[in-house]
């Protein structure tokens, strides 16, 4: 469920376009499209550190930003809160890797 969500907040690009598209019709410019590209980078880079199992709190905003971009940003977020414990496991065995590697050097 992990990687799902990491996908869904990737794919949330498309729908920043459709934000990004309605706003350039408006003939609204400046602040506001700036606040959607920071918003659909900041859930970009939560999408990459969901499939990377890294840094949950991270992808836990990028989660809250792909809010924005229907219709991925609510499954995206169901789906990451409810695998919280991965990111868990996944930095346990990060350390465990890290300290073998230290061992190895001395």
């Amino acid at each position: 469920m992990r990687i799902a969500a990491g996908v869904l907040m990737i794919l949330s690009i498309f729908g920043g376009s459709i934000w990004i598209t309605i706003l350039h019709e408006l003939h609204i410019y400046g602040i506001p499209v700036f606040l959607v590209f920071i918003a659909l980078f900041i859930a970009v880079l939560g999408g990459i550190a969901a499939l990377r199992r890294k840094n949950y709190t991270l992808a836990f905003v990028g989660a809250i930003c792909s809010l924005l971009f229907p219709p991925f940003g609510i499954p995206a977020l169901i789906l990451l809160v409810r695998r919280e414990s991965e990111f868990k496991e996944g930095e346990q065995e990060g350390e465990e890797e890290e300290e073998e590697e230290e061992e190895e050097q001395v």
